[in-house]
């Protein structure tokens, strides 16, 4: 019977059988009727997209309506209080963070635009994950910003629906849900196909339309989704089989495959006394609800989107968004476990974002999550669990005793950022103070989390590469600090954030303890203690834990009223806590430094990573804030002797550390210059305290430093200011301070009608007074920021008239604020006898190298300024008298002073320094030497002791390589004949043997001898080297024939002699020196010839050790002295107050920032006087009167220079005479060489005489932006310089001085004046074709210059790069589909460094240099020289051709550079017209540097980065290969010199342009561009004085022509009367007239006529 019922009811129809139950459910909840008709609608047989299905159940719920009127009457009732709207990737949403309580608060248009948001910090954005409206919700948001439509009071007044308009839907609900269960099931064993989701597309959909009819509909569904007693009836198997017994056999087998589906979806691993607590982590699933197994299924199909925005739609009842976020929570552990097994992360993920953060944004919500079902340990040991799978032992340290295990930053969990989600949940949820306080209130959880953290902590650690660029850069850096950043820092400032007050001190004891255990098991498992050193060759920027330990202890001492005593660690583990921070900022200067240059680039990004915007706040400063921790807490010289064992290799003048580590980047960083990487450590350390700061204060320190880097718009500002990882504290007061530090610069338009962005520009107080160096330094990304904000504040304190002088002014180091009462002050390291010494050591290598940078001579004046101006509280009267040692130990800087008090530190002398080393051979250099003024002259075979150390330019040498001399009955390979000797060669007498027996002497073969004084006998390259000795007698050597042929090697002895075939000199890159390879230290083989004598005679001991003691005599008062004399020129420069006539008060110091290096000095100088009560100037003026005694008085008016004492002038030669330094190391090498194919027995003397043939060739060398390695250009591998090759007709619009063309053209007068001939261009272009009309193509070539129209002109950013590397370089750009904006297949491309247009490379000639070879001119007259330059044209020298390749690649490119018509305007190509082209290149490219110059050559013009000198060689090369014939003919028509003819008798007669006629430039372009490169400058004086007598003759031809009969008659005598002397201009003049008063060049027109 009720079979047919339902019969009959489909035979109704659809509305009929929707009106009869709607009747139904109005007497009953549930009629079996119903679920009769439903058994047929929506049988599981039948696919779940049938159109049919889905329209019979849409009209059953209409209940007699049809379905759009069913849903326009049920939205009428709509009572929700809140939007929730729910969207997917892509949505534009609003964001309003002055309305929003939560971070992830998001608004959908309609409802942003119907709320109150006039004047508030909102902004528009692009959802990445999807998301949903918060509109309504007061968890998430105020409520002034709701809607109109939302809120607790929007619903107030709402009716509420009747009970029959929803009977059918309760009654159906449960059923169409358990449809969409059922299909579910039957797809398990397809989770990953995504078409099963697509299939039931049509059945979401309709859920979908019901869940947006409003609040009653959602209400409806929401009960039968949270129901038990439902989903049991539905769907489990002992409940259904009394009520559907037909349907018993399905139920069984969607049971089973749900079982089946359940045991698939793994749990993550947990301790066992977790998973009894904590729901989530049971081993087995149970559902008790439709929706906690929707949520499964959900999980289970990797979150499909419309099944999400299905469950999401539903969140605005609050107890459906409880049941949810509970079942959420139950599965969340295995999600995690999905999102690291997922082959689509990243969808994935942001799907589980889409979901999560709509859950736990909700801070009830999370906390009632947390409390009742331990939501923090959930995500913490998923998190943790995650990354226990992809651990890897750590190799920090030692690895054979590292025990400790990181993250794999390789591993795709890492890569693809698969953690990302629980992470972004972690934090969100810790936004929540309760949360937050419930997490570090637990000890259990806190110990869990450190431990997490520890897995991080050292990982991605860099190794430097020492022997040869890495052959792969990996990109795991990428996920190293993104990971740092997310899972760690991120986390960190959100529960800072909630610890603001003394009450919650003991929470933040509580996780420092923690910290300072996860630290300890840290050190324990890599196996680090105290007496440990970090590795400098290997860094780790990751150090999770310090920065956890530093930023919680700075905000427990700032703002919750602890102090440091009662929190800080013993002192042995605060000194343990300071090795790793302080390794990745040294690491990190170095790496600026070039250091890691090996490494490649991605090296440098992991550099400019750890100060960017958003990383610098969680990792540099709190690494420089533990730094200045350490420095306040721990003995200051230790402290600094700590930084400096990290830093030996920049002060020691021992060798010992040059040969345990024998490379390239050593010796770079013993450079002059990079001795900044200490100066920039330890300033940064002392001055940079914005932790310290009020956020206000920070927020203006970090804009100010943004704006003088660079002028910013609103936005960059907002995007580059420092961040603590989404905390938005900083940006409270941003437009208040934006106002007044910077002024607005409002928008305008380019030249080419660009409309250009209004900037922000700092205001002028601001350069004056809060432009911090230091900061931006910290803060610059890219070192050419720092450098802008440099040329910025050097040209504002310029235009401002504050300072004047041509010298750069000194950066303005700014004096810091007083420290916050709650922390002691850094700058305690101040006084310290260990940073006096570092000071002194600087200042004295800045009075000896000129090559010191300015750079570092500032910071050391500015520390000790500091130290003057911030003295300490006391000092005690035993430390103020205590004696000064004679001597000091090298390095032990601890020991240099006798007291920590500054004042009679500055006035201490030290005397002597004691070099201490031990025995050891060592791979050598020859130094470039200091050269007096008073030089005597040559002398033969004179010899030299040399101590330098180097490093060799390729290799690693690790101590082994580098065996040590025996102490005790070991022979070494050295002749007998030099240990005979029995004599150590003291160094300027001072060099000491500590042991008996003879060593043996080192000497250098040099020609010429050079005197060398007490003070001036210092290495410029050593901050406290051994003075050079004088010159030995002859013999010292010994008198045997072996010893005659002795080398040099300097040794931690001092110098050894050995036999120089031991060695191969090579050539230092940079320094001019000259060193031997390490495997040319070994001894002779077995195969040596018994000539050498090396097997054959006895060895000779060397002792083990010996100290040379260095003069030094000066102090930090005499330094400061002398320094101010150096930079200012003048000797005596610094005037005392009492001189200068005034009288130091308190405001007599001139306190301001701008001023160049004499100022700033003369301001320590004049503290020094103040400070100094006891004896006022009298230091000053004995030291002044040391240095320079007072002579007789100079006469007035008589220059400063001519002051100079005899001290002085030989400081200042030296200076001057260092490049001849270059030439000596470079002979000693050719002598070395040479030395190597003679017999043993050859004479010394007579290799002096050869070294006097060799010629100088200093290799320069260029750094290639792409490899990043310094080399010179070879024939090999040519390097090239970055060029832009431009087409320009710019030269072609000049036009006589006639002012009417100097106007521009405002009416049609003007407009026909410039139509008229009269630009050069046109000029020229009437010449050519007169010329070619007449004359024959190949000589009028040779005598003018196009390019007028159409020339190229050649530009560089002055950036160089390999040929080959460009090669690579432009394919990958071909390959690539970013750059739309390069015409890549013309080949276009960006300068990979400066990122400027360029398209072409311009090969850098080999032997391209200011010291090549040069063709000498002897001392002849005019006659022979000409002579000579007609044979050198005669020649001409063919390229090899592996560099001609790229010379023709240049070529080739310049010329498809111009314009088409003028490639071969006025005849077919061939070799005539290349060599016209390239010598018209030259003359365009010098006559537009002359139009930079203003029209000479000698004007003073902004610095420009030129690129001709490397063309002119180009072009020169090309021009020898495509000259048609040599010049010698055009030289001998100059010249009156006769040449060989070899033209045949039946050679054809030519058309050739008469000299006269010829363009004078362009015939000197063409004989330059044929003679060899670098001639001697009389060969082109010569060339230019044949060239100007042309010019001259042709100008009085051109005078005589104007003249009449007479006058020429005249002119004509005045040469016959001088009887040939042509001493003045008319007897040049008559003797013109006499040669041409035969031609017709006289006769007028009418003559002309009448002679035809």
């Amino acid at each position: 019977m009720a079979d047919v019922d339902v019969t009959s009811l489909i035979k109704k129809g659809k509305r009929g059988a929707a009106a009869y139950f709607q009747a139904e459910c109005q007497r009953t909840n549930s009629p079996r009727s119903l679920h009769d008709l439903l058994d047929i609608i929506i049988d599981p047989s039948k696919p779940i997209d049938d159109w049919e299905t889905i329209d019979w159940c849409r009209w059953l719920m209409a209940g007699g309506k049809t379905p759009d009127e069913y849903s326009q009457t049920v939205r009428r009732y709509d009572n929700a209080t809140t939007c929730g709207l729910v969207w997917t990737a892509n949505f534009v949403a609003y964001r309003c963070r002055t309305c929003g309580i939560s971070p992830c608060m998001s608004l959908c248009a309609d409802c942003f635009q119907h709320g109150n948001h006039e004047g508030h910090d909102f902004n528009m954005f692009r959802s990445q994950a999807g998301g949903a409206c918060d509109c309504g919700d007061t968890s998430v948001m105020k409520e002034s910003g709701f809607c109109n439509r939302h809120g607790p009071k929007a619903q107030l007044n709402k009716t509420l629906a009747p009970p029959d308009l929803l009977c059918v839907a309760e009654a159906m609900m449960p059923r169409v849900i358990l449809r969409l269960i059922q299909y579910l099931r039957e797809h398990s064993a397809n989770s990953g196909d995504l078409s099963v989701i697509s299939e039931a597309d049509g059945f979401l959909s309709m859920l979908h339309h019901l869940s947006e009819m409003g609040g009653a509909m959602r209400m409806v569904m929401t009960r039968a989704l949270t129901n038990p007693r439902t989903y049991s009836c539905s769907c489990l198997v002992e409940d259904c089989d009394q009520r559907y017994p037909e349907s018993l056999g399905y139920l069984r087998r969607s049971q089973l495959l749900y079982e089946e589906a359940k045991k698939t979806l793994h749990n993550c691993d947990c301790p066992v006394e977790y998973q009894e607590t904590i729901p989530s982590f049971h081993p087995d699933l149970k559902h008790s609800t439709f929706l906690e197994e929707l949520v499964f299924w959900t999980v289970k199909f990797e979150f499909p989107q419309k099944l999400i925005c299905f469950l999401l739609n539903m969140l605005p009842d609050p107890h459906y968004k409880e049941a949810f976020t509970q079942t959420f929570v139950h599965h969340y552990s295995r999600i995690s476990v999905m999102l690291a097994h997922s082959s689509d992360s990243d969808t994935l993920s942001n799907r589980v974002v889409h979901v999560s953060v709509q859950l736990f944004s909700n801070e009830a919500l999370a906390f009632r999550m947390t409390k009742n079902f331990k939501l923090l340990h959930v995500m913490v040991i998923s998190l943790k669990a995650m990354m226990m799978k992809i651990l890897i032992q750590n190799t920090l340290q030692d690895t054979e005793k590292n025990f400790h295990f990181v993250v794999n930053c390789g591993n795709r969990v890492m890569k693809d950022h698969c953690y990302w989600p629980v992470v972004s949940d972690l934090n969100n949820v810790l936004t929540h103070r309760p949360v937050a306080l419930e997490f570090l209130k637990d000890q259990s959880l806190l110990e869990i989390w450190f431990s997490f953290l520890s897995m991080f902590q050292g990982m991605n650690v860099n190794q430097r590469e020492l022997s040869a660029h890495v052959e792969f850069e990996p990109n795991t850096y990428y996920a190293a600090f993104s990971a740092e950043l997310e899972a760690s820092a991120t986390a960190m400032w959100a529960l800072i954030s909630h610890l603001e007050n003394y009450e919650s001190l003991d929470i933040s004891k509580q996780v420092l303890s923690c910290c300072l255990s996860a630290l300890e098991d840290w050190f324990d498992a890599i196996s680090f203690s105290l007496s440990d050193q970090a590795i400098p060759d290997q860094v780790s920027f990751h150090l999770p834990l310090h920065r956890y330990y530093s930023s919680f202890l700075c905000q427990a001492v700032s703002h919750q009223g602890a102090t440091l005593t009662e929190l800080l660690p013993r002192k042995e583990l605060l000194q343990q806590l300071m090795i790793h921070p302080l390794q990745a900022i040294v690491a990190f200067h170095e790496i600026l430094c070039g250091i890691w240059v090996r490494n490649g680039l991605q090296i440098k990004g992991q550099a400019m990573t750890y100060i960017q915007c958003h990383f610098c706040n969680s990792m540099v400063d709190a690494d420089l804030f533990l730094l200045q921790v350490c420095a306040t807490h721990l003995d200051p010289d230790w402290f600094l002797q700590t930084v400096l064992q990290r830093l030996k290799h920049l002060f020691s003048v021992s060798k010992k550390l040059l040969g345990e580590r024998f490379t390239k980047e050593v010796y770079a960083l013993y450079a002059p210059e990079n001795v900044q990487v200490c100066g920039q450590t330890l300033s940064g350390s002392l001055t940079f305290v914005s932790q310290w700061m009020s956020e206000e204060e920070v927020t203006r320190q970090e804009m100010v430093s943004l704006l003088t880097m660079n002028d910013r718009t609103h936005s960059q500002l907002m995007d580059l200011l420092p961040e603590k990882c989404g905390t938005a504290s900083q940006n409270k007061d941003f437009e208040s301070i934006l106002a007044k530090v910077a002024d607005y610069r409002a928008p305008n338009f380019e030249a080419g009608g660009t409309m250009l962005q209004g900037m922000y520009v700092p205001k002028p107080e601001i350069w004056e007074q809060e432009y911090d160096p230091i900061h931006v330094l910290l803060r610059a990304v890219h070192r050419r920021d720092f450098q802008s904000s440099v040329d910025r504040y050097t040209q504002h304190v310029r235009q401002s008239g504050k300072y004047k002088n041509s010298s750069p002014p000194w950066l303005p180091y700014r004096i810091p604020k007083a420290v916050s009462p709650q922390f002691p002050d850094p700058r305690k390291l101040l006084h310290s006898r260990t940073m006096h010494a570092i000071i002194f050591t600087v200042l004295y290598r800045a009075w000896h190298d000129p090559d010191i940078p300015e750079q570092v001579v500032a910071l050391s004046v500015y520390l000790l300024d500091m130290a003057l101006r911030f003295p300490p509280l006391s000092c005690s009267a035993h430390e103020m008298v205590s004696p000064m040692k004679e001597e000091v130990p090298n390095l032990d800087f601890v020991h240099w002073f006798p007291t920590d008090w500054t004042l009679q530190n500055m006035v201490l002398t030290i005397q002597r320094v004691v070099v201490m080393e031990q025995a050891e051979i060592m791979e050598g250099v020859v130094e470039e030497m200091d050269v007096d003024e008073e030089v005597d002259g040559p002398s033969e075979g004179a010899t030299y002791l040399v101590q330098s150390p180097t490093v060799e330019e390729e290799g690693f040498s690790s101590p082994s390589h580098h065996p040590s001399l025996p102490t005790s009955s070991v022979h070494l390979a050295l002749p007998a004949t030099v240990a005979t000797t029995g004599a150590l060669v003291p160094l300027s007498g001072n060099l000491v043997s500590q042991t008996s027996g003879s060593t043996s002497t080192v000497s250098v073969v040099a020609q010429h001898s050079h005197g060398y004084s007490d003070t001036d006998s210092v290495s410029p390259n050593m901050v406290l080297p051994p003075p050079l000795p004088p010159p030995l007698p002859p013999g010292t050597l010994g008198s045997g024939g072996g010893g005659s042929n002795l080398a040099v090697v300097p040794s931690s002895v001092g110098l050894t002699s050995i036999h120089p075939r031991i060695f191969k000199w090579r050539r230092f890159p940079g320094r001019n020196r000259v060193l031997p390879n390490k495997q040319s230290l070994q001894s002779a083989g077995p195969g040596e010839s018994s000539s050498t004598h090396y097997h054959q005679e006895s060895l000779k001991e060397l002792p083990p050790s010996c100290n040379s003691v260095v003069d030094i005599n000066e102090s930090l008062l005499s330094l400061l002295l002398r320094l101010h004399s150096k930079l200012s020129g003048v000797k005596d420069s610094y005037r005392p107050p009492t001189e200068r006539m005034e009288i130091l008060s308190d405001n007599a110091i001139n306190e301001s920032r701008i001023g160049d290096g004499p100022f700033f000095i003369g301001q320590v100088l004049d503290r020094f006087v103040k400070l100094n009560v006891s004896s006022g100037e009298q230091p000053v003026q004995d030291i002044r009167q040391r240095l320079w005694p007072k002579k007789e008085e100079i006469k007035k008016g008589g220059s400063a220079k001519d002051a100079f004492d005899k001290e002085e002038r030989k400081r200042r030669a030296k200076e001057r005479q260092q490049k001849l330094m270059a030439e000596f190391a470079s002979r000693q090498k050719a002598f070395m060489q040479q030395t190597m194919e003679t017999e043993l027995d050859s004479d010394l003397g007579d290799c002096g005489e050869r070294m006097k043939e060799v010629v100088v060739n200093v290799v320069q060398e260029y750094e290639c932006v792409i490899c990043g390695q310094m080399a010179p250009s070879t024939e090999e591998r040519p390097i090239g310089m970055v060029v832009l090759l431009q087409a320009t007709s710019v030269l072609g619009h000049s036009r006589q001085d006639d002012p009417r063309c100097h106007r521009l053209p405002c009416s049609d007068e003007d407009r026909l004046m410039l139509g008229r001939d009269q630009t050069r261009a046109a000029y020229m272009g009437q010449r050519i074709d007169q010329l070619d009309h007449h004359f024959d193509n190949k000589s009028w070539q040779a005598s003018v210059n196009i390019g007028w129209q159409g020339g190229v002109h050649v530009q560089s950013c002055g950036h160089y790069l390999h040929t080959v590397c460009h090669q690579s370089y432009t394919e990958s750009l071909r390959q690539s589909q970013r750059h739309q904006n390069l015409a890549v297949e013309q080949g276009e491309y960006s300068c990979p460094l400066c990122r400027q247009l360029a398209n072409s490379v311009l090969p850098i000639y080999p032997d391209m240099g200011e010291t090549v070879a040069v063709v000498r001119c002897p001392p002849n007259n005019l006659s022979a020289v000409a002579q000579e330059l007609s044979q050198l044209m005669a020649t001409v020298p063919t390229p090899v051709s592996s560099i001609r390749k790229a010379m023709a690649n240049i070529v080739e490119d310049l010329t498809n550079s111009t314009y088409a018509q003028f490639r071969s305007k006025y005849s077919s190509p061939n070799s005539h017209s290349l060599f016209l082209f390239i010598c018209s290149i030259a003359r365009t490219n010098l006559e537009c540097e002359l139009v930079y110059r203003g029209g000479t050559l000698s004007s003073i013009q902004p610095p420009k980065k030129s690129c001709f000198v490397p063309l002119f060689h180009v072009l020169a090369l090309n021009a020898k290969m495509s000259t048609p014939l040599p010049y010698a003919q055009v030289w001998s028509q100059l010249t009156g010199l006769s040449v060989e003819d070899h033209l045949s008798s039946l050679a054809p007669m030519e058309r050739e342009v008469p000299l006269f006629l010829r363009d004078t430039l362009a015939i000197l372009l063409q004989i330059v561009l044929t003679l060899p490169l670098n001639v001697d400058k009389a060969y082109y004086g010569c060339v230019v004085q044949g060239l100007y007598n042309l010019t001259f003759v042709r100008g009085l031809a051109q005078v005589s022509c104007y003249l009449t009969q007479e006058q020429r008659r005249r002119w004509k005598q005045k040469y016959a009367e001088s009887q040939g002397h042509l001493n003045s201009l008319g007897s040049v003049l008559g003797l013109v007239i006499d040669h041409l008063e035969h031609s017709p060049l006289y006769i007028d027109d009418e003559d002309m006529d009448v002679a035809i």
